[in-house]
């Protein structure tokens, strides 16, 4: 069952064998690569996410871009449908601890795949002999609902604020023909 656009969900239960996963990519990835992203396969109710599945997706990150195998992650997708059918794209994962701008143009893609995608980032550095794992939604739906209840209120008080200078501007005019009425 797919998440309503406007519920999200409450608890996010990630399998272990998905954490196990995130970190051998991570261990294989190659020399130049900072971090590894993938996505992110189970299924959705009204209160919870269950990450069951995972693949890494090849990427290519530079300090000005960042490049997807969009065409990778569709076949993988296919091929774990076949044998999980029930299973669904929930989101995706990154490692390490930081979500960045490039994290913001790989969750728009995966905004195209799930109502509401999940965002887990799982920080391999170990600090402090813990692996710290956070999962995100976005309220970018709930965000735009809101930006455009405030845009129609903006342009409401700019209709008001119009009206009052007119009005204003019309009183003024008025007082001035009135002083050039008594001077000639």
């Amino acid at each position: 069952m797919a998440l309503s656009e406007t519920v999200r969900a409450r608890k996010v239960f990630v399998h272990p064998v998905v954490l196990f996963s995130i970190v051998d990519g991570f261990e294989r990835r190659s020399e130049d690569a900072k971090r590894v992203i993938g996505t992110l396969l189970g299924t959705v109710d009204k209160t919870s996410v269950e990450i069951r599945s995972s693949f890494g997706v090849p990427h290519n990150e530079s300090e000005d871009e960042v490049a997807v195998e969009l065409e990778y992650a569709k076949s993988m997708f296919d091929l774990h449908k076949k044998s999980h059918p029930n299973d669904e794209i929930v989101g995706w994962y990154a490692t390490g601890s930081d979500v960045t701008v490039h994290s913001l143009l790989i969750h728009e893609y995966y905004s195209r795949e799930a109502n509401i995608p999940v965002h887990v980032t799982v920080d391999t550095t170990l600090k402090g002999s813990r692996m710290g794992i956070r999962a995100y939604q976005s309220a970018s739906e709930r965000l735009l609902e809101m930006l455009g209840t405030v845009v129609a209120y903006v342009d409401d008080v700019l209709d008001l604020l119009m009206i009052v200078y007119l009005s204003g501007l019309c009183k003024a005019q008025i007082s001035l023909g009135e002083k050039l009425a008594t001077v000639l």
